[in-house]
């Protein structure tokens, strides 16, 4: 039980299951953001960030980074999240296209929390549950690994 094996899988059974609970607790998230109320916004900037390589040429185009202003319940807001997911390339460009500078937008408000708002709601719609996944397979291999040393398979 004293082991290295045995303490590595402690360890990835403590951040998997952390990372278990947070990412289903981001998933209910998101799922409930489809049903929060929308209010008027307006993009005050967008930036793209991030190199990656297209056609042989470095740009900046991985990441998205949006700001954009909403009141609700008489209280002005600024929000910094388009989605409740990571977005990354080719989906940026999209966005920074979709989400211009000075356009008004559609933003979808956490009527529990007025500070917490996104432009798109829901979970990622190709991959939901890419995160409940990646925490359950790392606490899986941590039940493994512990598993594994205390019967004694791993020294």
């Amino acid at each position: 039980m004293n082991s290295l094996p045995f303490w590595f899988g402690a360890v990835f059974v403590l951040v998997g299951t952390m990372a278990l609970i947070r990412a289903v607790r981001n998933l209910g998230l998101a799922e409930r953001s489809r049903t929060w109320p929308t209010v008027p916004g307006r993009i005050e900037s967008v930036r793209l960030w991030g190199g990656r390589r297209i056609d042989g040429e470095m740009r900046e185009v991985e990441h998205l980074a949006v700001d954009f202003r909403y009141s609700f319940r008489g209280r002005t807001h600024r929000g910094t999240a388009p989605a409740l997911y990571t977005v990354v390339y080719p989906r940026t460009v999209e966005w920074a296209r979709r989400f211009e500078a000075g356009a008004g937008v559609d933003v979808h408000v956490d009527p529990d929390r007025p500070d917490r708002a996104v432009l798109v709601p829901g979970p990622h719609p190709e991959k939901p549950y890419s995160d409940v996944v990646l925490a359950a397979s790392g606490l899986m291999l941590g039940l493994a690994l512990v598993a594994s040393a205390w019967v004694g398979l791993l020294t």
